[in-house]
């Protein structure tokens, strides 16, 4: 009987760490959507006399409507440089492992970067 259970082990072992990692990799993706919204919608603050301010706030905003209120990421960091046009955003986030819970693991953390850089030029209306 203890035979049959440890060859089983590294089969579930397997199970558990493909049923999390998919987990991980959509929740990650929805993270980094959240996160290039976010940086969108704050660069558009960029040479405003609050940039800082109102890019962060409206970063927050954006970042928290479209993950929802179920998820734990955070948005950890928005850098608005006029001079370059550029937005740097951060976040981070944790999730609850199911299968891997076995084996130890409580928790997985997810993390996501993004840059927008402000373009140059005027809108083409067709």
């Amino acid at each position: 009987m203890l035979h049959f259970s440890l060859e089983r082990a590294p089969i579930l072992l397997i199970a558990a760490v493909s049923v999390d990692f998919a987990r991980g990799t959509a929740e990650l993706a929805r993270e980094q959507s959240a996160l290039d919204a976010a940086a969108l919608a704050a660069s558009d603050q960029l040479g405003m006399p609050n940039q800082n301010a109102d890019g962060a706030a409206k970063a927050q905003a954006y970042f928290q409507a479209n993950l929802g209120a179920q998820s734990t990421a955070r948005l950890s960091a928005v850098t608005l440089d006029a001079a370059t046009g550029e937005v740097k955003a951060t976040s981070q986030g944790t999730i609850t492992s199911s299968l891997m819970q076995i084996f130890g693991v409580e928790q997985m953390r997810i993390g996501a970067n993004t840059t927008v850089t402000k373009g140059q030029g005027d809108c083409m209306n067709l």
